[in-house]
């Protein structure tokens, strides 16, 4: 076998081939237009809305907005650039966090450790049909994601009222009141995270093996990859992080629910994670994409929604705003997939 000891990916495996300038420009701006998109959606809300937009407060609460979904969004663009794009994003680690704490009167702590225990156990069991049963990502994560959500109301119902059970756990609710620098501590927990993958995509082997998969599985296990590890390491890492979020927010907001999630953004039910990610790059298919380049995703949908209130946008149209935003960005991934073949 041969190894593989490039520890820094390529930028993209879909950079083209050489071309004119006018090709490259466009290129440029397919790849950096959402940078550049969020500078215009801010420029737009600030003329428009003025110094109701543009202020430290709606600051802040952009950034408090994008807090819990922030903080799985890397893992999320782990498991896209190594060509898992998972649908599951069932609240079952909330819902059990609340069971444990509300129902049956665990101290926080313990419960905690056992909702990321369920974490662990279904990400093992979605590697496990993905890798052995061989039923494609997105449909195991749809299927248990679906299942899970059907116990997920049926414990909120049994437990609570009106499919919510109430929590309160002040220690982690702390987190949200305690602001350095006017900011809730989740918010620096966010960034922290986004350091960490991105200095894990770019800097380590394990980063260059999961482009490498994402690019081409097959190619990347005759080199000697362990593909199975590696997958069985992103779907436990993505569900752990995405119960921690949404245990954060369901504190936050003292419920626990089927349907309380850290959503910024309705999207006609499009998940604002994959929706975000595509707008950076990363794609459907894997072994591209950049993990900061999903921050400006996230902001750019948080600033949207925001900016929408700020200025009384009428309410009725912000979900076909956020929907025409989706399509715009797998626009813009076939727009990128088929220009890298010419």
């Amino acid at each position: 076998m041969i190894a593989v000891t490039e520890t820094k990916p390529p930028i993209s495996p879909l950079m083209p081939a050489s071309h004119g300038l006018g090709y490259k420009i466009g290129w440029f701006f397919l790849n950096n237009g959402i940078i550049i998109a969020l500078f215009a959606e801010v420029l737009i809300f600030t003329l428009v809305g003025k110094s109701k937009f543009w202020n430290s407060s709606v600051l802040a609460i952009i950034l408090q907005t994008t807090a819990a979904v922030g903080m799985l969004m890397p893992f999320y663009t782990l498991s896209m650039i190594s060509g898992i794009v998972d649908f599951g994003g069932a609240p079952m680690g909330a819902v059990m966090f609340a069971v444990l704490i509300t129902g049956y009167h665990w101290p926080w702590p313990v419960a905690l450790l056992g909702s990321l225990a369920l974490s662990f156990i279904i990400g093992s069991f979605n590697s496990w049909l993905v890798l052995k049963v061989r039923i494609p990502a997105i449909v195991t994560t749809l299927m248990t994601g679906g299942v899970l959500g059907g116990v997920a109301y049926m414990l909120s119902e049994h437990f609570g009222r009106s499919y919510q059970i109430k929590l309160i756990v002040p220690a982690l609710r702390h987190l949200w009141l305690t602001k350095p620098l006017g900011l809730p501590l989740p918010v620096y927990f966010m960034f922290v995270l986004y350091i960490f993958v991105y200095v894990l995509l770019n800097h380590t082997r394990v980063g260059a093996h999961l482009y490498a998969i994402g690019a081409n599985p097959d190619a990347a296990q005759r080199a000697g990859i362990n593909y199975y590890k590696l997958f069985i390491i992103v779907f436990v890492l993505l569900n752990s992080m995405t119960s921690i979020a949404i245990i954060l927010h369901s504190v936050r907001v003292m419920n626990a629910g089927p349907y309380i999630s850290p959503n910024i953004s309705s999207g006609a039910g499009v998940p604002v994670t994959l929706a975000a990610a595509l707008f950076a790059g990363i794609g459907l298919f894997g072994g591209s994409g950049r993990v900061e380049f999903t921050l400006v995703g996230l902001l750019f949908f948080a600033v949207l929604m925001v900016g929408m209130a700020v200025i009384t946008f009428p309410a009725q149209f912000r979900v076909a705003v956020d929907g025409i935003a989706f399509l715009a960005a797998l626009l813009l991934d076939s727009i990128r997939r088929y220009l890298s073949t010419r």
